[in-house]
């Protein structure tokens, strides 16, 4: 017995030993991360000579005391999961409906900042869910520096079985407006694949009331699908099914009914060959029609809007991805064909010292009666926060137009 103690207690000073071997491992692994992290935060900003960035405010978030759910027919017994705090609130939508300002905004129970796995950002992946919700509110006024929002309903949200293994709910919405209609487009992960939503805006007064979203049936088979589908406003005589790009480049036209779900493949394009920033152009906001935009003797209507690409970080790899946007212009030509033209990449600063954080993501792109020589374009901002940028109008038409006219001058 007395032979065993010093035993005992050998093996557990060796335990002890290993133990803080193992912690001070992780720490050197946790300050690394950090390390780069902090190397490779921001970005400089290359905005078109010709914009003008008139006002960015980062949104202020807080509860109504009562809570709605948005969707008129709520799913059974689960309609409004509530985030545990705390939360983080990005990727918001702003959109402009008789008058008023409406934000639409996720709010999630974790925050990658960004993509990089710090020690904390580790710890709540491995402890707690990623729980998301979509929650809109009314914006009274955007002001410099900060905007206060109210939140004050809940899109109906089940917590389905097989979602994730890390995404639960709706994420990343979009507001579209389609002639006299106002339709929300929500995310959701299921079995590791995105799926999209549209649930349509029945009332905004008193209340913002939508109906039951509807899953958008793929038209893209086997593989991981786009999910930052682009709504184009294009209203079409014999048909009232929605339009989308749900693929630049390759340009992918699909239509959607927003009362089945059923999508076609109207149109696909050939690869242009065009080399961008990263890997691939994708979508960021949906469409919009704009007057001053410059539309050529074979175009029936034109839209622009807002679409980005991300390259992985030349050191730390995928983890690590720098953003950049791009003025985006659809037009619907006079035979029935659909053509795209991209701007160079830039991106949008927040503040006076033009640069941006790696993680700069422009989901919509909107006009107010309340500033009518101004675009206002809501960004999220590390996959953290929200903000809204109030841009010159003619800045942005300048460098749309451009576009058109470098193509007159190739033919």
């Amino acid at each position: 017995m007395i032979m065993r103690q010093p035993a005992q207690k050998a093996l557990m000073d060796e335990c002890l030993r290993v133990f803080a071997v193992v912690v001070a491992a992780l720490l050197l692994v946790g300050f690394i991360n950090l390390g780069f992290v902090l190397w490779a935060y921001h970005v400089t900003v290359v905005l078109p000579p010709a914009t003008v960035t008139q006002l960015a405010t980062k949104i202020k978030f807080s509860m109504a005391p009562d809570i709605k759910a948005a969707s008129a027919d709520a799913l059974s017994g689960q309609y409004a999961y509530v985030c545990k705090p705390p939360c983080f609130y990005w990727n918001p939508a702003v959109v402009t409906v008789k008058g008023h300002s409406f934000l639409a905004v996720r709010e999630s129970t974790k925050s990658l900042c960004g993509g990089a796995y710090i020690v904390r950002t580790a710890g709540l992946i491995l402890f707690r869910p990623a729980y998301s919700n979509v929650l809109i509110g009314k914006v009274e006024s955007f002001q410099p520096g900060m905007t206060s929002v109210e939140l004050t309903a809940r899109v109906a949200n089940g917590v389905l079985e097989g979602d994730g293994p890390v995404h639960f709910g709706f994420e990343d919405p979009r507001w579209m407006v389609h002639g006299e209609t106002v339709y929300l487009l929500l995310t959701r992960e299921i079995r590791n694949h995105p799926a999209l939503f549209v649930a349509r805006v029945r009332e905004v007064e008193p209340d913002v009331v939508l109906d039951t979203p509807v899953q958008m049936v793929s038209v893209h088979g086997a593989g991981t699908p786009e999910k930052n589908w682009m709504h184009v406003p294009y209203l079409d005589p014999d048909s009232d099914r929605l339009l989308f790009a749900t693929s630049l480049d390759p340009l992918k036209i699909v239509a959607a009914d927003p009362n089945t779900g059923d999508c076609e493949l109207m149109e696909t394009h050939e690869k242009t060959g065009r080399e961008y920033w990263g890997k691939r152009l994708s979508g960021s906001s949906p469409f919009i029609s704009s007057e001053g935009v410059l539309t050529a003797h074979d175009e029936e209507a034109v839209f622009i809007g807002l679409s980005h690409s991300k390259k992985n970080h030349a050191v730390y790899g995928g983890d690590l991805a720098i953003y950049v946007t791009y003025f985006t212009r659809i037009s619907r030509q006079r035979n029935g064909s659909w053509r795209l033209m991209v701007s160079d990449p830039f991106n949008f600063p927040l503040d006076d010292s033009m640069k941006s954080m790696r993680i700069n993501y422009p989901t919509s792109i909107a006009e107010s009666q309340d500033h009518p020589g101004a675009y206002l374009i809501s960004i999220g901002e590390m996959d953290c926060t929200s903000h809204v940028v109030k841009i010159e109008k003619q800045g942005v038409l300048d460098v749309i137009n451009g576009l058109m006219l470098l193509r007159l001058d190739t033919l």
